[in-house]
């Protein structure tokens, strides 16, 4: 069709003539064909030919036309009826053409949304797996954690660090995933904040170091004094590149060191400025043909070879397109058997042209310019309710809480939330969000319409982890946002927000450990009993009866032991 108008315009407009236009359309007709009819028999391969049924139809009546029009040149001699066949024939393929682009949009349309509830129904999936594994993670890693507050057998801390460890690696596979997933969905968001750069190199030094030396590495941590000390970006984000970088580098790393060098590079008039983080290994280096695998998703190299070591292969391809979102850039300078270096650069607004300085002293002034509360929450007076329909999660919070002494009720069901409410108040409620019957919301909602809460804060403590769900769940109307498996630092740095200051109370040493009373007639056995328990419990020892009755008169022991 465009082929026509376009040497039609060149006669009329008298660039070409009559007969020369006629030659170039039918040149170009030809070339059309011929390409239409390449693509149908690759379709035909592909077995696609169906779409082009109505296609099919327009060419048929353009053929059609194409013969009426020879018989009547040849029979007629009519001139005026010269074109009018064949103006019908390219009408008719016209419309039919028009039928096949509506039919193909519409296809289009119905795939997207079905894309659409696939990649909706995936979020589905992932989230009911995060919860699914969290759960019972929770469990393992609560429990853990009360098995090396407890114990004083090496033999047995080795055994529960062990566990701690394998459980902080599931974890963080479960993260990767859901990461990628949003990421790749589009629904994940880069949300810069102002942040003080000591402060994040100082976390990515403490939770990487541990790890170098336990493997006998030599690890060098520089920091450039010149960089700026107050930074605008996705702080979050610039932890998890630095981290994903420098654990991958000391994971393939057996023998040797691993340096990590962080500088800046000034632009746009000293506004803004290139973060570079360069982390360099002398590890077992990288093939140069498995160079184009590094950052796809799923992919390990030498796979036979590193089966060993832990990870999904997703670590690098997730920082690749972390830093494709932040406007960043990745290089890799590598000799196999030798080594490797990373050079990841990241452009952030510059909020404070003041340099670090001295890094260690940046670090010092940081923390010595920031409010901290009591290391260990202690408040007797101050009272809680868990919420969770599982009985290992609600022992789990139950011992976590312990030491705190806070008095903690429980309940494992919306409506014995509800219940509880009505009959106490409470400082602080920490609220399961997928429960049978009522969930959280639901929960939360109803003791809001009937009033129950006076101001109650209320934080979900749920496994859904998935990136957004915590602003998902302060929409929903909770105070706060707790992801399971619970870890102690923070639940302990969101009870000191929200129980108030007053119930919080300094520990003296004599608060360090509950007191156990334990009573019975032999003094041999009570003295191995107290022996045995010293250092988990404050233990008075009593013998009889009426000294343990006369003892509970006037004191309440965290609990009471009889020894027969």
């Amino acid at each position: 069709m465009i082929n026509f108008v376009v040497c039609g315009g060149l006669f009329v407009t008298g660039r070409v003539s009559l007969l020369k236009s006629f030659t170039g359309s039918a040149l170009c007709t030809m070339i059309s064909i011929v390409v239409m009819f390449a693509t149908i028999f690759i379709d035909q391969k592909r077995h696609l030919l169906g779409s082009y049924r109505v296609v099919a139809v327009g060419f048929g009546l353009l053929a059609l036309a194409a013969v009426v029009q020879i018989l009547v040149y040849q029979f007629a001699h009519n001139g005026v009826f010269s074109g009018l066949y064949m103006a019908i024939g390219l009408f008719g393929f016209m419309i039919c053409a028009i039928i096949h682009t509506i039919k193909q949009l519409i296809n289009i349309r119905l795939e997207a949304n079905e894309l659409m509830h696939i990649s909706k129904a995936k979020d589905d999936f992932l989230a009911n797996m995060s919860h699914e594994i969290r759960t019972p993670l929770n469990g393992i890693l609560g429990m853990d954690e009360m098995i090396l507050r407890e114990t004083k057998e090496n033999k047995i801390r080795e055994y529960a660090l062990d566990i701690k460890s394998a459980g902080n690696t599931l974890l963080s596979i479960i993260n990767d995933i859901l990461d990628l997933s949003k990421i790749e969905s589009g629904n994940f968001e880069i949300l810069p904040v102002e942040y003080d750069l000591a402060s994040v190199l100082n976390d990515v030094l403490n939770l990487t170091r541990h790890r170098a030396q336990k493997k006998k590495l030599a690890y060098d941590f520089r920091v450039e004094e010149t960089i700026p000390s107050s930074l605008y970006g996705d702080e979050i984000r610039i932890r998890q590149i630095m981290l994903n970088i420098i654990n991958n580098a000391i994971k393939y790393t057996e023998e040797g060191s691993v340096q990590v060098d962080i500088s800046s590079r000034s632009t746009m008039m000293g506004n803004y400025a290139d973060l570079i983080i360069r982390v360099a290994d002398t590890g077992m280096g990288i093939r140069e043909e498995d160079k184009d695998k590094l950052f796809r998703s799923f992919q390990r190299l030498e796979e036979r070879k590193n089966r060993n070591i832990e990870g999904t292969g997703l670590g690098l391809h997730i920082t690749w397109l972390l830093l494709e979102m932040m406007e960043g850039s990745i290089e890799v300078e590598s000799e196999y058997g030798k080594g490797s270096a990373f050079t990841v650069t990241v452009p952030q607004r510059v909020v404070k042209a003041v340099p670090i300085g001295n890094f260690s002293k940046a670090v010092r002034n940081y923390l010595d310019n920031i409010e901290t509360e009591e290391v260990m929450l202690y408040a007797p007076r101050a009272r809680l309710l868990v919420v969770d329909d599982n009985e290992m999660n609600l022992e789990v919070m139950e011992g976590l809480l312990r030491d705190t002494h806070i008095q903690t009720d429980l309940a494992d069901s919306g409506q014995a939330c509800i219940e509880r409410v009505r009959e106490a108040a409470y400082d602080c409620i920490l609220l399961d969000q997928m429960m049978p019957g009522m969930n959280g919301e639901e929960t939360l909602n109803e003791m809001i319409r009937l009033d129950l809460l006076h101001q109650t804060p209320v934080v979900a403590l749920t496994a859904d982890a998935i990136i957004g769900a915590k602003e998902n769940y302060l929409a929903k109307g909770f105070t706060d946002y707790l992801s399971k498996p619970v870890k102690y630092e923070l639940l302990e740095q969101v009870l000191n927000e929200y129980i108030p200051k007053e119930k919080q109370q300094v520990r003296s040493a004599d608060d360090d450990l509950p007191v156990m009373l334990i009573w019975g007639e032999d003094p041999e056995r009570l003295r191995a009993e107290k022996d045995r328990l010293d250092g988990i419990y404050k233990c008075v020892c009593v013998t009889g009866s009426k000294a343990m009755e006369k003892y509970l008169e006037k004191h309440q022991p965290f609990g009471v032991m009889h020894v027969v």
